[in-house]
C-alpha cells in the first residue's frame, strides 16, 4: 500500500530527477517477458476504471507495443501516464488501444518539459555560483551518459 501511495505522488519532473531506470535498461537486466508483464499488468490495472476493460492478451500487446516505441520510459512514466488518463475525462468511458497510445506520445511533451525546467534551474543555479560549475557538470554528463567517464573521472 505504501508504493501505491508513493506513486500516486509522482509528478513527471520527479520522475526526471529521481533517474529511474528506463524499459529498455529492465529489459536488459531482468527480461522482455518480466517488463512487459509488468506493464501488462499496470495497463489492465487501469483499464478497470473505464467500462471496456482490456483482457491479458490485449494487455500484452500493448505493451510490447508501448516498450518497443517509448523503451526509454520508465515504468513509474507508464504508472503516471495510466494513472492521468484514469483520473482526466477527455477519454470518456471506453479505453481503446489508440487512446492509450495517444496518452503515451502525448506524455513526451510533459516528460521534456519538466526535463527543460530542470536543465533552465541547474543553469541559474550554476550562473549564480560558478564555482559550483564542475561539478555540477559532472553530474549532468553523468546523467546524459551514464556509461562514459566526463574528463574529470578520467583524470582520477
Amino acid at each position: 500500500m505504501e508504493l501505491v501511495r508513493a506513486f500516486a505522488r509522482l509528478t513527471p519532473a520527479q520522475i526526471v530527477r529521481e533517474r529511474y531506470p528506463a524499459m529498455s535498461w529492465l529489459k536488459r537486466r531482468h527480461g522482455l517477458e518480466k517488463v512487459e508483464g509488468v506493464l501488462a499488468v499496470l495497463l489492465v490495472e487501469a483499464s478497470q476504471a473505464f467500462a471496456t476493460q482490456f483482457d491479458e492478451e490485449t494487455a500484452l500487446a500493448m505493451s510490447a507495443e508501448i516498450q518497443s516505441t517509448f523503451y526509454y520510459y520508465s515504468l513509474e512514466d507508464c504508472y503516471y501516464i495510466l494513472q492521468q488518463m484514469k483520473k482526466s475525462k477527455q477519454y470518456g468511458t471506453q479505453l481503446t488501444e489508440n487512446k492509450v497510445l495517444s496518452a503515451f506520445a502525448d506524455y513526451e511533451k510533459e516528460r521534456t518539459q519538466a526535463a527543460a525546467e530542470m536543465s533552465y534551474n541547474e543553469h541559474l543555479s550554476n550562473k549564480e555560483n560558478p564555482n559550483a560549475h564542475d561539478r555540477n557538470d559532472s553530474v549532468l554528463k553523468s546523467r546524459i551518459y551514464p556509461t562514459q567517464s566526463t574528463p574529470n573521472e578520467r583524470k582520477r
